[in-house]
């Protein structure tokens, strides 16, 4: 693992991203949710300085494993089609895709987009 995992202090799963070599956060994941399908959602972010190394997927799989650990049975993730890359983290995390529907995704804004939609379950 080229990344390591760290419980935010005072938050339910919630989670720093940070290189092993240093402390700095470079992202995190976050139980966001649960969906109108009362599937709880994660959502994620990283640095851009680290797109395209495989530092998400490992993280996103790492998270996985820790939610079903404390036992959840599912788990869904959703992105807005514009952003394919997010997708790609969520089919190579063994995430499955199951809808596309509108909803508030983007960042500090009030607008809909349109998103896609993944679950995974626990084996």
């Amino acid at each position: 693992m080229v990344i390591s995992m760290k419980m935010r202090l005072g938050a339910d799963y919630c989670w720093a991203i940070t290189l092993k070599d240093n402390d700095e956060p470079i992202g995190c994941i976050d139980l966001v949710g649960i969906n109108s399908f009362g599937v709880p959602e994660i959502g994620y972010v990283l640095s851009y300085d680290y797109w395209g190394n495989g530092i998400m997927t490992e993280a996103v799989k790492a998270v996985l494993g820790e939610l079903f650990i404390c036992g959840f049975d599912k788990v869904g993730a959703c992105h807005c089609v514009d952003n394919p890359a997010s997708g790609k983290v969520m089919e190579k995390s063994g995430m499955t895709y199951v809808r596309n529907c509108m909803a508030q995704k983007k960042f500090g804004s009030d607008e809909q987009c349109e998103v896609k939609c993944y679950e995974i379950c626990r084996v």
